[in-house]
């Protein structure tokens, strides 16, 4: 059976290189990997390992045999693995920035209560700093961004992606006469 190579990590460490079992366990994708990528392993374990842990840990994993069929060492059903799995980039429809601020419109009218709604718009017509929503003093309103923005596209926001902080900054702008500000 054929293990298609991919990159994983465990939780919040740097990415490893490995290859899919393609199945999961506990919700965990299982992996294997080869014998130098244990090394790597092990040595970060050694470096992140919490209070005195790190020599179970490196044990643990360095006692785990190769495959017979391959030479792998799986680290499946065991090891809190997951597979980094590329996003495909978000392609910008037309559109988009005037559907995303409709929603986010929706999304801020059902968190508020009707009072807020008047008060957030009175504070919005009488701001000057065109940078500042009072939605905020009700809400965490980039939240409710997020599920308007997540609604449209079918992704989280990535703040650090350009056309998507651009969106997102678009939106806003649209959204903001039917918040009672000024633009």
């Amino acid at each position: 059976m054929s293990m298609p190579a991919i990159k994983f990590t465990f939780d919040d460490s740097p990415e490893f290189e490995g290859f899919a079992h393609g199945s999961t366990w506990n919700g965990f994708d299982n992996v294997a990997i080869s014998r130098e990528e244990r090394d790597k392993i092990a040595a970060w374990f050694k470096a992140n390992a919490m209070s005195g842990e790190a020599e179970e840990e490196v044990s643990d994993l360095m006692a785990i045999e190769p495959m017979s069929e391959n030479g792998l060492i799986s680290l499946g059903w065991g090891y809190a693995t997951q597979i980094v799995r590329e996003e495909p980039p978000y392609v910008r429809k037309p559109g988009d920035d005037a559907v995303i601020a409709l929603r986010f419109v929706q999304v801020l009218r059902n968190w508020l209560k009707p009072k807020e709604w008047l008060e957030m718009q009175e504070r919005n017509a009488v701001q000057t700093n065109t940078g500042i929503c009072h939605s905020h003093d009700f809400c965490d309103a980039n939240m409710a961004m997020a599920e308007a923005f997540e609604s449209v596209v079918g992704k989280t926001p990535d703040g650090d992606n350009e056309a998507e902080a651009k969106l997102w900054s678009d939106a806003w702008e649209l959204a903001m006469p039917a918040l009672g500000g000024k633009r």
